[in-house]
């Protein structure tokens, strides 16, 4: 799945979902 299809489903930006990933 594309991150770019994850940020639309969960409304959120890049930055935002690479800090969850991250953790």
């Amino acid at each position: 799945m594309p991150i770019k299809s994850i940020c639309e489903r969960l409304k959120i930006s890049r930055p935002t979902l690479y800090k969850y990933l991250k953790r």
